[in-house]
């Protein structure tokens, strides 16, 4: 789409300025260098632009569309036939229309040179293949774009001898060529896993230049007397076409398979960062729910104790009280076994009980030993009625001082209920989408326990060249998560891609707060 909309500038602003540009050119060659400006400063500080400028306007000026556009105009002032309307239009401002291209092309460089650049710089990261041919291209289409630029400005040129002058344009064929490669390594991956647009400009630039070469030995075939070579041109440009346009139908399977695919390479580290996250919180919740077992398991044995010993008190002074403490006995030995099935797991709980289990076992004792003493239970039996009720009575006062000491639960509880109103999130799955460098992301964010509990891409519509959420994505995912944060550093070399996920999860946050 960037090429058609670029093209269509390129044939509106001949048509309009072509006269005045090429009596006063200096006017346009210094608008087309403030905006160069503009864009390649903006790309250096990392600039972000709205939606609308950033989809419609930046790949335009900052992203080569403009200048590749005016270069195929300079490039067909030469190819068509000699005579006509195209001709006579394009000729005279040949010169001019390629000084605007080189400034624009010049500020592209800059503007997308900085990503090749932050990869340099990166100690921790390499050129992909891709990556570095793309580099080694645009480094060579510089180096042969110079010379055709300083030589276009017609001070320059009057200054040259003609031959030698010719000679060095003709090296603009080597430069048109090597446009073609930069724009083929660029977005032929993109196109053969099933990209519309991209298919798309693959096919027009296809058929530009493989029409412009075959209009070019059409041109030079003719003027030696041969055959004319325009039917097989247009065939050539009907196969680009073809060839460019058959991938559109592969774009809904492929992009779906490129998500999974991504989304799968990414879940081990979003799962080793949901771990780490989550591991501290396991750790400590494990540590106080066993601390509070244990503090459970202390009062629970004092408790015991203290029924155990009036209930051997009882047994051994009153027959009657025999079978009351034999009834209370049944839930004292259930609850002492549950007890030394838990001693298995609690070493503390354990030793606790067998010390309960000793004092009882001695008071067992000792009441035997005084049983035999007495002469007659009837007579014995007042005695203990007395003594009864004044043991119970000095323990009575002490039984209520227990619940006393059971404040504890109750200042949990408000503890406990402390992080509800303070929560910052809502617990569920939100979804954000915001621009990358060139095409949307999407994620999806999990928010359990007023925390991120794990975040995915679901949609990347990026440049997965300098931009893999296979390994960059992932690289931050893993940090957000452990800092519970979308603010984290970007990744060298594809800022506006790590800007851009940084923008979707925020926008998800936004969305899962209270």
């Amino acid at each position: 789409m960037t090429i058609l909309i670029s093209l269509a500038a390129a044939v509106l602003f001949t048509a309009v300025c072509g006269a005045s540009l090429r009596k006063k050119p200096v006017p346009y060659y210094a608008a087309a260098l403030a905006v160069s400006l503009f864009f390649a400063a903006a790309g250096i500080a990392g600039l972000r632009f709205p939606p609308f400028i950033n989809r419609w306007i930046v790949p335009v000026f900052a992203r080569g569309g403009l200048a590749g556009a005016l270069f195929i105009l300079v490039m067909y002032a030469g190819a068509v036939p000699n005579g006509s309307r195209i001709q006579k239009t394009l000729l005279p401002i040949r010169g001019q229309l390629s000084i605007i291209a080189s400034i624009f092309a010049l500020g592209h460089g800059v503007y997308s040179g900085k990503s090749y650049l932050m990869i340099l710089l990166d100690k921790m990261r390499t050129f992909s293949s891709i990556q570095l041919a793309v580099f080694t291209f645009s480094v060579l289409m510089i180096a042969v774009m110079i010379p055709l630029f300083v030589t276009s400005f017609m001070k320059i040129r009057r200054k040259m001898d003609a031959k030698r002058w010719k000679k060095l344009q003709r090296g603009a064929y080597v430069f048109y060529g090597l446009i073609y490669l930069h724009i083929l390594l660029l977005m032929l991956p993109k196109a053969m896993r099933g990209d519309g647009k991209y298919a798309l400009s693959v096919a027009v630039y296809s058929a530009v230049f493989l029409g412009y070469f075959a209009m070019r030995v059409n041109k030079a075939l003719a003027r030696k007397g041969k055959r004319s070579m325009l039917t097989a041109a247009a065939a050539v440009c009907a196969m680009a076409v073809f060839a460019g346009l058959s991938f559109a139908p592969l774009m809904p399977k492929a992009e779906a398979e490129d998500l999974a695919a991504d989304v799968s390479k990414a879940a081990p580290a979003q799962a080793l960062a949901q771990d780490s996250g989550s591991g501290n919180q396991a750790s400590a919740a494990a540590g106080e729910s066993s601390a509070k077992q244990e503090a459970a398991a202390g009062e629970s044995a004092t408790k015991a104790e203290q029924p155990a010993g009036e209930v051997l008190t009882a047994k051994a002074e009153d027959p009657a009280a025999d079978q009351a403490g034999a009834k209370q006995e049944e839930p004292t030995a259930g609850v002492s076994a549950d007890q030394s099935s838990s001693a298995q797991q609690d070493p503390a709980q354990s030793a606790l009980q067998s010390g309960a289990a000793g004092q009882d076992a001695a008071e067992q004792k000792a009441a035997q030993d005084k049983s035999p003493a007495v002469p007659a239970e009837p007579q014995t039996q007042p005695e203990p009625a007395k003594e009864t009720p004044a043991a119970s009575d000095l323990q009575t006062p002490t039984a209520p001082a227990e619940p006393k000491t059971q404040p504890d639960p109750a200042k949990e509880t408000p503890a406990a209920s402390e992080p509800a109103p303070a929560r910052t999130y809502k617990d569920g799955t939100y979804s954000g989408t915001a621009v990358g460098n060139e095409g949307n992301i999407t994620v999806s964010v999990t928010i359990q326990d007023d925390r991120i509990a794990s975040i995915a891409i679901t949609s990347f519509g990026d440049d997965l060249e300098y931009f893999d959420p296979a390994k960059e994505g992932a690289s931050m995912i893993s940090r957000m998560i452990s800092g519970q944060t979308y603010s984290v550093d970007t990744i060298s070399g594809a800022t506006y891609s790590s800007k851009g996920l940084r923008d979707a999860v925020k926008k998800a946050l936004a969305a899962a707060k209270n």
